[in-house]
């Protein structure tokens, strides 16, 4: 359903309203054609008692109600019309058009009808009604609803019962967007190309957008009320009070039921004032209302003689007078009792004044005057606002694909022992010594070329460094590349040999097989190096040590993961790894982590460290295994030593280590802080 604007909406109100009034307004004025009759009628004779003529059909006349309410926060008017339409001796049937008033939203506009019985053994009214409201909500959208009421009005007690029946669906009051983005990567294997290594990256961005909308939507209900007539005031006004209670039913959330009492206060026929407790304000904008209503008739008679038609509707607004039957003043029954010698003609216009029923056989006007008394009923319509909930209809999910060819490096030089000779290098057109690729990358890339080394067959030669600083890969264990992947080139290469390099800035040897060592010694040694990584080789019966790092250089050794097996041919002299590390100044670690050491014919691991000058030193050695070492007789497991001086710092961590069936000791260790200082666990 489409939503007309407010501003449409506000005018549509107030021209209905005007509308209305305008037709009951003629309507009362047609009416007044009867009031010629009602002159002529009138007649006074000392034998004749009261008696009423008057055109039958619509005889009675139009009331209005101006009201008035007012809470804490707001204040509300209305002007309602209660025009008779049918009635007989003791029914009405009316009309009830109601519009609201304010000055800072459309207050609202309502029409009804109702139907009064009167009965005479009880002295009461019974009556019902039924109510078409339309008004807005608290974020400017308008809301229909149906309101039924039952009521009872007598002398000591009333009683009502309004339910409030809401039309249509909820609407969307309020909405917010969530946009939340998501990157996923998916790296495809890494490939080789020219002198790089490339790798396939696809990112797929997902935005994904959600609507959360609040609903407001308007509340199913009911009040009711039961007041009696307090008693020793009434000779002056009318003072009832009320007890009742309330219920919605709120589809988003707890229902909104309590308690609700009134005052009423009765000063005349015609006017009353009232206060309203509610248990929750929300049911009003506040816990206390106060409210006024004045409900007098037209009399369009007056138009005539160019008289307002309003004259004399405000007689007796404050007297007190009620004419309910001793109800304030004198009884007007009683008065009307009294009419001397000549006879009264009451016109069909007067059919609701007390005196009227005289003519009817009634012995006193009872309550028959609250006939035209204003319905007691809440036109504002109940309106209740939602959590914000997710519209599923309106999910977007964008996504953005790009598929990138990413660099992994691009200073490589390839080797492959089963090319022949003439390569270059490229991935395409690789050398096929691993000494050509040493040249080749210091020569093209300086201090950052790499070399990865293809797998079988095996490489007979001694490498050694190109005076620039070198990483040579086997390329079993490949090169790291993203997402957790490696450029792999065929198996682990063997080398029947060794590496010595020295004084470069950097080197490292991963992934390879080393049997016999360099020339017949150590398998990889390294002089003066300032970052060393030595990984996941295999060095077999070296003639030496199978890695032997010496440095006079503040230096980053790291050697992790590697297998180191003495065997035949190994001496007295040769250690698994030996690290010498003398500092004058400057700082330096070591690393060593998970290496298996064993078969050697001194220590598995030797480490010396000599600092000097303020140097600096940290060193750990952690989930190694040292086996069946000092098989010459010796040596043992490992022995550390550490001598500090002017002013040197150490820091040494030694633990989950194996050290088992070595000759000699297991660990010798041997820390001489001298004047420097040192910590060790």
């Amino acid at each position: 359903m489409t939503i007309p604007s407010l501003e449409g909406l506000g005018r549509t109100t107030v021209f209905s309203g005007i509308l209305v009034s305008t037709l009951l307004f003629t309507t009362s004025l047609l009416q007044g054609e009867d009031s010629d009759v009602a002159a002529e009628a009138r007649k006074v004779s000392s034998d004749k008692e009261v008696v009423f003529e008057g055109p039958s059909g619509m005889d009675f006349r139009t009331h209005a109600i101006l009201g008035a309410s007012v809470g804490e926060e707001d204040a509300y008017g209305h002007l309602e019309f209660l025009h008779p339409l049918w009635s007989d001796e003791n029914s009405l049937l009316f009309l009830y058009p109601r519009l609201g008033i304010s000055s800072d939203v459309d207050a609202g506009f309502s029409m009804g009808a109702g139907m009064r019985h009167y009965l005479p053994g009880l002295d009461a009214i019974f009556g019902y009604n039924l109510h078409y409201d339309r008004y807005e909500g608290s974020r400017g959208d308008y809301y229909d609803q149906l309101g039924l009421g039952l009521e009872v009005m007598s002398r000591r007690i009333d009683a009502r019962f309004n339910y409030y029946i809401p039309e249509g669906d909820s609407n969307v009051v309020d909405s917010v967007t969530s946009s939340q983005t998501r990157t996923a990567i998916d790296y495809g294997d890494p490939f080789g190309r020219h002198y790089s290594i490339l790798q396939p990256v696809t990112t797929t961005r997902t935005t994904t957008t959600r609507t959360f909308e609040q609903f407001e939507k308007a509340m199913r209900g009911y009040d009711w009320e039961v007041g009696v007539l307090v008693p020793g005031v009434d000779e002056y006004v009318d003072l009832r009070l009320f007890i009742g209670s309330y219920g919605y039913d709120n589809p988003y959330g707890e229902d909104l039921n309590g308690v609700k009492a009134r005052a009423e206060l009765r000063l005349s026929s015609k006017l009353a004032v009232d206060a309203t407790y509610y248990e929750d304000e929300e049911v009003r904008g506040d816990n206390w209302v106060f409210g006024m209503r004045m409900n007098i008739p037209i009399y369009p008679e007056n138009l005539e003689n160019g008289g307002n038609p309003f004259d004399g509707s405000f007689d007796g607004l404050f007297d007190g007078v009620r004419g309910g039957g001793g109800r304030g003043g004198k009884n007007p029954v009683a008065s009307a009792r009294k009419i001397g010698s000549s006879a009264s003609y009451i016109t069909a216009n007067d059919r609701f004044n007390p005196l009227s029923k005289i003519v009817a056989g009634a012995s006193s006007a009872g309550v028959w005057d609250r006939m035209t008394e204003e319905i007691i009923r809440d036109p504002y319509i109940k309106t209740t606002l939602s959590n914000y909930i997710e519209n599923r209809d309106l999910l977007d999910i964008d996504r953005i694909i790009t598929k990138d060819i990413v660099v992994i490096d691009g200073s490589v030089v390839f080797v492959d022992s089963t090319r022949g000779p003439g390569g270059n290098g490229t991935f395409e057109n690789p050398f096929n010594m691993i000494q050509s690729g040493v040249n080749a990358a210091a020569a093209l890339f300086g201090n950052n070329g790499d070399v990865v080394v293809h797998g079988s067959p095996a490489y007979t030669e001694d490498v050694v460094d190109a005076g620039a600083g070198v990483k040579v890969w086997g390329g079993g264990v490949g090169v790291p590349a993203l997402g957790g992947r490696r450029f792999r080139f065929g198996g682990t290469p063997t080398l029947n040999g060794g590496f010595d390099f020295d004084d470069i800035p950097h080197a490292l040897i991963s992934g390879f097989n080393i049997n016999g060592g360099f020339a017949g010694g150590d398998g990889i040694n390294f002089d003066d190096i300032g970052d060393v990584v030595i990984a996941n080789n295999v060095i077999n019966s070296p003639g030496d040590d199978a890695i032997d790092i010496q440095s006079d250089v503040s230096t980053n050794i790291r050697v992790v993961n590697n297998v180191a097996v003495g065997g035949p041919g190994s001496t007295w002299g040769n250690h698994g790894i030996e690290i010498d590390v003398d500092n004058d100044g400057g700082g330096s670690t070591v690393l060593v982590s998970g290496n298996v050491v064993t078969g050697f014919g001194e220590e598995g691991l030797d480490l010396t460290v000599d600092l000097d000058s303020g140097a600096t030193f940290m060193g750990t050695i952690v989930n190694n295994q040292f086996l069946s070492n000092g098989v010459s007789g010796g040596g043992g497991g490992a022995e550390v030593d550490v001598d500090i001086n002017d002013g040197g710092v150490a820091n040494l961590a030694i633990r989950n280590n194996l050290f088992q069936a070595n000759t000699g000791d297991g660990l010798d260790l041997d820390v001489d802080a001298g004047d420097g200082s040192r910590s060790q666990t």
